[in-house]
Protein backbone atom coordinates (compact mmCIF):
# COMPACT_ATOMS: atom_id res chain seq x y z
CA UNK A 1 0.00 0.00 0.00
CA UNK A 2 1.10 3.58 -0.65
CA UNK A 3 2.48 5.87 2.03
CA UNK A 4 2.61 9.57 1.11
CA UNK A 5 5.01 11.84 3.00
CA UNK A 6 4.44 15.62 3.05
CA UNK A 7 7.62 17.71 3.23
CA UNK A 8 8.26 21.43 3.38
CA UNK A 9 6.58 24.24 5.29
CA UNK A 10 3.23 25.47 6.62
CA UNK A 11 1.38 24.80 3.38
CA UNK A 12 1.25 21.27 4.82
CA UNK A 13 2.12 21.82 8.51
CA UNK A 14 -0.79 24.15 9.13
CA UNK A 15 -2.36 22.97 12.37
CA UNK A 16 -1.71 26.25 14.18
CA UNK A 17 -3.81 28.13 11.61
CA UNK A 18 -6.93 25.96 11.48
CA UNK A 19 -8.39 26.50 14.95
CA UNK A 20 -10.78 23.65 15.70
CA UNK A 21 -10.94 22.69 12.02
CA UNK A 22 -8.98 19.86 10.40
CA UNK A 23 -5.45 20.52 9.21
CA UNK A 24 -4.07 19.41 5.86
CA UNK A 25 -2.67 16.07 7.02
CA UNK A 26 -5.99 15.13 8.64
CA UNK A 27 -7.87 15.89 5.43
CA UNK A 28 -5.35 14.05 3.28
CA UNK A 29 -5.69 10.94 5.44
CA UNK A 30 -9.46 11.14 5.20
CA UNK A 31 -9.34 11.32 1.39
CA UNK A 32 -6.90 8.46 0.85
CA UNK A 33 -8.12 5.03 -0.28
CA UNK A 34 -8.35 2.27 2.29
CA UNK A 35 -4.94 1.01 3.26
CA UNK A 36 -3.06 4.14 2.18
CA UNK A 37 -1.13 6.18 4.74
CA UNK A 38 0.11 9.77 4.98
CA UNK A 39 2.82 11.23 7.21
CA UNK A 40 3.60 14.87 7.95
CA UNK A 41 7.27 15.85 8.13
CA UNK A 42 6.82 19.42 6.89
CA UNK A 43 7.53 22.06 9.53
CA UNK A 44 5.89 25.47 9.81
CA UNK A 45 8.50 28.12 9.04
CA UNK A 46 10.84 25.80 7.13
CA UNK A 47 12.86 27.08 4.19
CA UNK A 48 14.55 25.29 1.32
CA UNK A 49 17.66 24.90 3.47
CA UNK A 50 15.68 22.85 6.00
CA UNK A 51 14.44 20.19 3.58
CA UNK A 52 17.39 17.78 4.00
CA UNK A 53 16.92 17.80 7.77
CA UNK A 54 13.34 16.49 7.36
CA UNK A 55 14.41 13.42 5.39
CA UNK A 56 15.97 11.25 8.14
CA UNK A 57 12.51 10.88 9.68
CA UNK A 58 10.90 9.46 6.53
CA UNK A 59 9.16 6.15 7.37
CA UNK A 60 10.79 3.02 6.00
CA UNK A 61 7.62 2.13 4.08
CA UNK A 62 7.24 5.56 2.42
CA UNK A 63 6.26 5.29 -1.24
CA UNK A 64 5.72 8.91 -2.40
CA UNK A 65 7.18 12.29 -1.40
CA UNK A 66 5.45 15.65 -1.88
CA UNK A 67 7.48 18.83 -1.37
CA UNK A 68 5.96 22.28 -0.86
CA UNK A 69 8.56 24.83 0.22
CA UNK A 70 9.83 28.26 -0.76
CA UNK A 71 7.30 30.71 0.61
CA UNK A 72 9.42 31.46 3.66
CA UNK A 73 12.50 31.95 1.48
CA UNK A 74 10.52 34.59 -0.40
CA UNK A 75 9.34 36.22 2.82
CA UNK A 76 12.92 36.54 4.03
CA UNK A 77 13.79 38.76 1.07
CA UNK A 78 10.45 40.55 0.72
CA UNK A 79 12.20 43.83 1.48
CA UNK A 80 13.25 44.02 -2.16
CA UNK A 81 9.67 44.93 -3.00
CA UNK A 82 10.20 48.28 -1.26
CA UNK A 83 13.80 48.99 -2.20
CA UNK A 84 14.74 52.10 -4.14
CA UNK A 85 16.38 51.46 -7.49
CA UNK A 86 18.13 53.72 -9.95
CA UNK A 87 17.29 51.64 -13.01
CA UNK A 88 15.23 48.72 -14.28
CA UNK A 89 18.42 46.72 -14.72
CA UNK A 90 19.17 47.11 -11.01
CA UNK A 91 15.73 45.69 -10.13
CA UNK A 92 16.16 42.77 -12.53
CA UNK A 93 19.65 42.07 -11.22
CA UNK A 94 18.33 41.96 -7.65
CA UNK A 95 15.60 39.50 -8.64
CA UNK A 96 18.08 37.44 -10.63
CA UNK A 97 20.44 37.18 -7.64
CA UNK A 98 17.59 36.20 -5.34
CA UNK A 99 16.41 33.59 -7.84
CA UNK A 100 19.90 32.10 -8.15
CA UNK A 101 20.27 31.72 -4.39
CA UNK A 102 16.82 30.19 -4.13
CA UNK A 103 17.44 27.75 -6.96
CA UNK A 104 20.72 26.62 -5.42
CA UNK A 105 19.05 25.83 -2.09
CA UNK A 106 15.93 24.33 -3.68
CA UNK A 107 18.00 22.13 -5.97
CA UNK A 108 19.98 20.90 -2.98
CA UNK A 109 16.75 19.91 -1.23
CA UNK A 110 15.38 18.19 -4.33
CA UNK A 111 18.65 16.32 -4.83
CA UNK A 112 18.46 15.04 -1.26
CA UNK A 113 14.89 13.86 -1.86
CA UNK A 114 15.77 12.19 -5.15
CA UNK A 115 18.60 10.22 -3.56
CA UNK A 116 15.95 8.29 -1.64
CA UNK A 117 14.74 6.77 -4.91
CA UNK A 118 11.05 7.51 -4.26
CA UNK A 119 8.58 9.25 -6.61
CA UNK A 120 8.76 12.98 -5.84
CA UNK A 121 6.12 15.65 -6.50
CA UNK A 122 7.01 19.35 -6.36
CA UNK A 123 4.58 22.17 -5.57
CA UNK A 124 4.92 25.76 -6.75
CA UNK A 125 4.69 28.62 -4.27
CA UNK A 126 1.22 30.15 -3.96
CA UNK A 127 0.87 33.84 -4.66
CA UNK A 128 -0.80 34.82 -1.40
CA UNK A 129 -3.95 36.91 -1.21
CA UNK A 130 -3.28 40.48 -0.16
CA UNK A 131 -6.00 43.12 0.24
CA UNK A 132 -3.71 45.71 -1.37
CA UNK A 133 -4.04 45.08 -5.11
CA UNK A 134 -0.73 46.79 -5.91
CA UNK A 135 1.15 44.70 -3.34
CA UNK A 136 -0.53 41.57 -4.71
CA UNK A 137 0.65 42.46 -8.21
CA UNK A 138 4.23 42.98 -7.02
CA UNK A 139 4.28 39.76 -4.99
CA UNK A 140 2.83 37.67 -7.80
CA UNK A 141 5.34 39.12 -10.26
CA UNK A 142 8.34 38.62 -7.98
CA UNK A 143 7.36 35.05 -7.16
CA UNK A 144 7.49 34.07 -10.82
CA UNK A 145 11.29 33.92 -10.63
CA UNK A 146 11.06 31.45 -7.73
CA UNK A 147 8.34 29.36 -9.34
CA UNK A 148 10.26 29.36 -12.60
CA UNK A 149 13.16 27.71 -10.75
CA UNK A 150 10.83 25.08 -9.29
CA UNK A 151 9.27 24.33 -12.67
CA UNK A 152 12.64 24.10 -14.42
CA UNK A 153 14.00 21.70 -11.82
CA UNK A 154 10.85 19.61 -12.04
CA UNK A 155 11.09 19.46 -15.83
CA UNK A 156 14.81 18.69 -15.70
CA UNK A 157 14.23 15.58 -13.63
CA UNK A 158 10.81 14.67 -15.10
CA UNK A 159 9.12 15.08 -11.72
CA UNK A 160 5.40 15.39 -11.06
CA UNK A 161 4.33 18.92 -10.16
CA UNK A 162 1.30 20.57 -8.54
CA UNK A 163 0.59 24.16 -9.57
CA UNK A 164 -0.30 25.91 -6.29
CA UNK A 165 0.66 29.44 -7.37
CA UNK A 166 -2.40 30.28 -9.44
CA UNK A 167 -4.99 27.65 -8.53
CA UNK A 168 -4.86 28.26 -4.78
CA UNK A 169 -4.97 32.00 -5.36
CA UNK A 170 -8.16 31.66 -7.42
CA UNK A 171 -9.80 29.38 -4.86
CA UNK A 172 -8.91 31.83 -2.10
CA UNK A 173 -10.23 34.83 -4.02
CA UNK A 174 -13.55 33.22 -4.93
CA UNK A 175 -14.33 32.23 -1.36
CA UNK A 176 -12.89 35.29 0.40
CA UNK A 177 -12.38 33.35 3.66
CA UNK A 178 -10.01 33.91 6.50
CA UNK A 179 -6.57 32.30 6.70
CA UNK A 180 -8.06 29.25 8.42
CA UNK A 181 -9.99 28.28 5.29
CA UNK A 182 -7.01 28.43 3.01
CA UNK A 183 -4.98 26.31 5.35
CA UNK A 184 -7.65 23.83 6.33
CA UNK A 185 -11.26 24.92 6.71
CA UNK A 186 -13.81 27.51 5.70
CA UNK A 187 -15.98 29.54 8.07
CA UNK A 188 -18.62 30.50 5.54
CA UNK A 189 -20.80 28.63 3.06
CA UNK A 190 -20.23 30.75 -0.03
CA UNK A 191 -20.45 28.67 -3.19
CA UNK A 192 -17.41 28.41 -5.42
CA UNK A 193 -19.07 26.90 -8.48
CA UNK A 194 -17.28 29.49 -10.64
CA UNK A 195 -14.11 27.49 -10.01
CA UNK A 196 -15.83 24.34 -11.24
CA UNK A 197 -15.75 22.84 -7.78
CA UNK A 198 -19.49 22.31 -7.50
CA UNK A 199 -19.84 22.24 -3.72
CA UNK A 200 -19.78 24.74 -0.91
CA UNK A 201 -16.35 25.49 0.44
CA UNK A 202 -17.18 23.98 3.82
CA UNK A 203 -18.16 20.71 2.17
CA UNK A 204 -15.17 20.79 -0.17
CA UNK A 205 -12.45 21.58 2.34
CA UNK A 206 -8.99 23.01 1.79
CA UNK A 207 -7.95 23.73 -1.84
CA UNK A 208 -4.41 22.47 -1.31
CA UNK A 209 -5.74 19.12 -0.07
CA UNK A 210 -7.88 18.64 -3.14
CA UNK A 211 -5.06 19.56 -5.49
CA UNK A 212 -3.05 16.83 -3.76
CA UNK A 213 -5.92 14.42 -4.22
CA UNK A 214 -6.25 15.28 -7.88
CA UNK A 215 -2.54 14.79 -8.41
CA UNK A 216 -2.68 11.21 -7.19
CA UNK A 217 -6.18 10.07 -8.13
CA UNK A 218 -7.36 12.20 -11.09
Amino acid sequence: MAHIVLLGDSIFDNGRYTGDGPDVISQVRRLLPAGWQASLLAVDGATTENVPSQLPCIPSDASHLVLSVGGNDALMISGILHMHAESTSQVLATLANASSRFEENYRRGVDACRRLGLPLTLCTIYNGCFPDANLQRLVSTALTVFNDAILRIGIEFSLSMIEFAFRLFIAFRLCKPNRAFFFGRCQNRQHDCEAGLGRTTRERGCPSVHLLRDAFFA
